[in-house]
């Protein structure tokens, strides 16, 4: 199957060919979606690989445009800090990764934090994760001096503003505003606008909600730990083995925990059904070159 096509090829003849799919059965990116804390523990491919890893990702729900933005912002708050602690406080491994999840077609947002170690293993990584998030970026949030959100703000800003600088740079925003079928090729600085007026105790309240919210047990989080195949002192637990607490639900296949939450978030640009065409009504032309 191709975009908007499907090929077909008729037995005993060689003949074959495309035909268009109706709107209805066009492939559309879609998420699952789930609440409460879940743990999928898997072990690694590559038995010459020694590293373990944890990637836990804080759900955040619906995509808008305004709540995207306050999360670009609360990441860019947040990546510092959990660069410091995880990685240079308490060495928890030589990779540390942080940063908005955003998935604009599925019409979902997330916030991820990543961890990838030789000696540590995924339950300790996750402990210090959920240690990371009640006191270091409770406290670079919620103690967020005025001037330091205005500089974070500032800086996104001008981000936003600069213009292009090589035409492959350009290229790529309008064929990705394409791709997501959002069209809307003028967003930077619609964007810059909104974020003029975004407030300190919007990003603030945004990390209550989702990503500090206590207890742990309330959070939408998705973690994936991953054991390395050839180290005995961070083995994976035998199969059936209860993880601790803190993990939540244990997943125990990826078939399971489709079974378990059949229902999708809705695509945010859906094809239109009478013509094949995505909707979005606050599409607008390209600006002039």
């Amino acid at each position: 199957m191709s975009w908007g096509k499907t090929i077909w090829k008729l037995a005993g003849s060689g003949q074959e060919g495309t035909s268009d799919l109706p709107p209805e059965k066009r492939p559309t990116s879609r998420q699952r979606r789930w609440k409460g804390r879940h743990t999928y523990p898997v072990e690694g491919l590559n038995v010459q690989d020694p590293n373990s890893a944890l990637v836990t990702i804080f759900g955040l729900g619906a995509y808008s445009i305004q709540k995207s933005l306050t999360l670009a912002l609360l990441s860019s708050v947040m990546n510092q800090p959990t660069y410091n602690q995880l990685r240079t406080v308490e060495q928890n491994g030589y990779l540390v990764f942080s940063g908005a999840s955003v998935h604009i077609q599925e019409g979902v947002l997330g916030f991820y934090i990543a961890v990838q170690s030789p000696w540590n293993e995924p339950a300790n990584m996750s402990l210090s994760v959920d240690s990371l998030v009640q006191h270091q970026l409770h406290d670079a949030v919620m103690n967020l001096k005025d001037d330091d959100f205005d500089k974070e703000r500032s800086a996104m800003i001008a981000a936003k503003m600069a213009p292009f600088e090589e035409l492959s740079e350009e290229t790529s925003f309008y064929w990705g505003e394409i791709g997501l079928r959002r069209y809307s090729f003028d967003h930077p600085r619609e964007d810059v606008a909104r974020l003029q007026k975004l407030a300190k105790s919007a990003v603030q309240e945004l990390f209550s909600k989702y990503i500090g919210i206590s207890p742990v047990s309330a959070r939408t989080q998705l973690s994936i730990w991953m054991y390395p195949a050839n180290r005995s002192d961070a083995a994976m637990p035998p199969a059936g083995t209860t993880l601790p607490e803190t993990a939540g639900k244990t997943i125990t296949s990826t078939e399971s925990f489709v079974k378990d939450h059949p229902e999708f978030w809705p695509p945010l640009f859906p094809w239109k059904a009478t013509t094949g065409l995505p909707v979005n009504p606050q599409a607008k032309a390209p600006p002039p070159l």
